[in-house]
């Protein structure tokens, strides 16, 4: 489909079930009066065009049933009159550092297909939105860098999917729900590593893959009192160092982590890590 006419005041674009074929032209962007744009279930393909941004009256969106591919367009953050938005099929929504505020959209609950979402970088403030729960099959959720407030949910156990979770430099308190630790496709959560006033910490027994942060041996844990192990047993640590590792029984890999030099306790047994014996141990 193309459009190409310079000006118009075109007010409502509906095309549903038709045999229109090829990409959207952005030129769509010309059509500055354009309130409604519905092109639900047609044969559309490619990227959506970044013009669809430059529509300041849009409220209405429908482009669900379509080939479109990628990601959406930074510039739908200027959609700022934008009330209904159906993009079923979407699998990744990047809308990172444009500036968003508000709350998260509860609609957005309805991109069931999603399997990356990224907030990050945004002035974002409210809770997480319950709705969100009904994406399963989200992998990445990333969330950090903005003012959401609130708990950190315990429904997130029920998105099982999830390899990764970022919810760092935001206005969140309480505990972290025990529950997240069930989400056996996590990776080490990168969270922690902002989490500077931790007293302690317990990653054993768990499912976490990949490999080892640095960050967790950086020495960045100042404030580390006591270390909960696998074994329900708190150890004293020192505020300055840190004097106990005990990652037992995960699914972690690659070479065997580095500790500090005030290591007492060295716990990574049940892994899958590989490579030589580091020299420090000697």
């Amino acid at each position: 489909m193309s459009v190409t006419c310079m000006v118009s005041p075109l007010e409502e674009l509906q095309l549903i079930s038709t045999n229109f074929s090829g990409e959207l032209s952005a030129s769509i962007g010309n059509l500055r009066s354009l309130e409604i744009l519905d092109l639900y279930s047609c044969n559309l393909t490619g990227s959506l065009s970044m013009s669809i941004g430059n529509l300041p009256l849009l409220s209405y969106l429908d482009i669900d049933r379509n080939n479109f591919s990628g990601s959406i367009p930074a510039s739908f953050a200027n959609l700022s009159n934008l009330e209904y938005l159906d993009i079923k099929k979407l699998t990744t929504l990047n809308l990172r550092r444009i500036n968003l505020y508000g709350e998260i959209p509860l609609s957005i609950g309805n991109l069931s297909q999603l399997v990356e979402l990224y907030f990050l970088g945004n002035q974002l403030s409210g809770t997480i939105p319950s709705q969100l729960m009904n994406l399963t099959r989200l992998t990445d959720l990333g969330l950090s860098i903005n003012q959401l407030s609130g708990s950190i949910p315990s429904w997130l156990v029920n998105m099982t999917q999830l390899a990764l979770l970022d919810l760092a430099r935001n206005k969140f308190h309480g505990q972290i729900p025990s529950s997240i630790y069930q989400l056996q496709n996590l990776q080490f959560p990168a969270f922690l590593q902002n989490q500077k006033d931790m007293n302690w910490l317990d990653l054993s027994d768990n499912n976490i893959m990949g490999e080892v942060p640095f960050w967790v041996w950086d020495g960045r844990f100042k404030s580390m009192k006591y270390f909960l192990t696998s074994l329900d047993r708190y150890y004293p640590i020192n505020p300055l160092y840190m004097y106990m590792i005990d990652l037992f029984h995960n699914m972690l890999r690659g070479p065997p982590p580095e500790a500090l030099a005030s290591i007492l306790y060295y716990i990574v047994s049940n892994n899958r890590l590989t490579g030589a014996l580091p020299p420090w141990i000697c």
